[in-house]
């Protein structure tokens, strides 16, 4: 199966005065667009090679392995521009801590947006009198974790070790999203919109 080769980045470059809050948001955004991207297309080739159009699902997921390889690019060079602490060890002083922690909220930002925007969107539409169920809220964040963990290592697998292995990558992603569910759910709760987990109810 032939890869194509990207030859430039897909966002272009990144300003040189942007700060480093906009270029953790940007990567964060980056990431959490370009993962999906290459999840959905890749997918959807096997989804194709399933139903014998070999050489479409083939094209899909070459298209997929394609985008992987722009995401790249483009998070190498947001990398470049980010000047301040990558990881704790860097930290240099007080002022370097919160800057690290305010970069990594927005970098995570676009994520956390996302999780919580599909039961935004239930409670708002509900709001307005549409027959949405309240267990759709609580559902919406559980979905949505669940995808992105799945679309994350789905990407990875894929750009790794050069398979487009769906099944591992949902398995897995289910692992992760029953790791990453207790805090987005106790939120929903704690807005009223969701489920009284048991470990709450025992508290309250």
């Amino acid at each position: 199966m032939a890869i194509g080769i990207p030859s430039q980045p897909l966002f272009g470059a990144v300003p040189q005065e942007s700060s480093d809050i906009s270029i953790a948001f940007q990567r964060g955004l980056r990431g959490l667009t370009g993962t999906t991207g290459i999840t959905l297309s890749g997918m959807g080739g096997e989804f194709l090679r399933t139903i014998g159009l070999k050489e479409q699902g083939n094209q899909w997921i070459s298209d997929a392995y394609a985008s992987g390889l722009l995401m790249g690019m483009d998070l190498a060079e947001l990398e470049e521009q980010f000047k301040g602490p990558r990881t704790w060890r860097e930290i240099p002083d007080a002022k370097g801590a919160i800057a690290y922690g305010v970069n990594t909220l927005a970098d995570q930002m676009p994520t956390l947006v996302a999780q919580f925007a599909p039961a935004v969107a239930a409670t708002v539409l509900r709001r307005f009198g549409a027959p949405i169920p309240k267990w759709v809220t609580p559902a919406s964040v559980i979905a949505t974790i669940d995808w992105l963990n799945t679309s994350e290592v789905y990407a990875n697998l894929l750009m790794e070790a050069g398979e487009s292995r769906p099944a591992v990558a949902a398995g897995t992603g289910a692992i992760m999203s029953s790791l990453d569910l207790v805090l987005p759910v106790r939120v929903v709760n704690r807005m009223g919109r969701g489920w009284t987990l048991p470990s709450m109810s025992a508290r309250n």
